[in-house]
């Protein structure tokens, strides 16, 4: 816990220091963010490779929107290869992005104080995450991770296994300008994966929102976090798995013709 903290720490203190962007929820509300060194906007109307990416996250967020990615960022080595359409080149991705709860196709307000909302969900997503052996390795999951400790932000990660790639992800969940904000993280590698730090980053995330945004966090009322919501951010979970599984399947077909040429 206290290296999770340190890194938390380290990363709010980097994010403090760059340059700000903007998350533009609807058009009478954005959201301002420290743009994080090392990232670089992914354009979901790109290149075929960043299509490749953005199209397999969004093919499993589910068709009735309850969550809607705002915005996406990839390490910027590998978003050259996307662009040059290099997938099967791509060894280790590094993403970011921001997720807003939306109904009816729409960001949702929601009249409820960040911390009687992040606890409502905290207390829905533990029965959800509450699976036995069993359930993971149907699931493919190969670790979970829970941190409930931030009254302002609740989080977790997990690690899918999806053959030459694993995938981590991991989400922080709060609430800023009464919109329902979730912080992403995710890595596809080959190479064994440590979920703590990836929890330190969407709380960092988070709270570089929080602070840039809306600090105090009041609400006028109490409202859960609705279901709608709970089966976006679960879909979202297989997504990262399917986009590191494109990408594994890119690399298996370039080998096959390359062996046939």
């Amino acid at each position: 816990m206290k290296q999770m903290v340190g890194v938390f720490c380290l990363l709010l203190a980097t994010l403090g220091q760059a340059a700000a962007g903007e998350i533009v929820i609807n058009p009478e509300v954005s959201l301002t963010y420290s743009d994080p060194a090392g990232f670089c906007r992914l354009d979901p109307a790109g290149t075929a490779g960043e299509k490749l990416v953005y199209q397999a996250i969004r093919a499993d967020f589910g068709s009735d929107g309850s969550l809607q990615l705002t915005l996406l960022l990839v390490d910027c080595d590998s978003l050259k290869l996307l662009q040059a359409d290099k997938v099967a080149a791509v060894k280790t991705m590094r993403a970011i992005g921001w997720a807003v709860e939306a109904r009816d196709g729409k960001p949702s307000h929601i009249d409820q104080s960040r911390l009687e909302h992040v606890a409502a969900f905290a207390k829905v997503m533990h029965k959800i995450l509450d699976k036995t052996a069993e359930q993971k390795a149907a699931e493919k999951i190969k670790d979970l991770l829970i941190d409930d400790s931030d009254p302002a932000v609740f989080a977790y990660a997990q690690v899918n296994d999806n053959g030459d790639f694993d995938a981590g992800s991991a989400y922080g969940m709060t609430l800023v300008k009464g919109y329902g904000i979730v912080t992403l993280s995710i890595l596809l590698t080959a190479e064994p994966i440590t979920l703590a730090p990836q929890v330190a980053e969407v709380q960092a995330l988070a709270h570089d929102l929080i602070q840039l945004n809306d600090p105090a966090g009041a609400g006028s009322a109490s409202e859960s976090p609705g279901p709608d919501w709970i089966k976006g951010l679960m879909m979202l979970s297989i997504a990262f798995g399917a986009a590191g599984t494109l990408i594994a399947q890119r690399k298996a077909r370039k080998k096959k013709q390359a062996e046939k040429s």
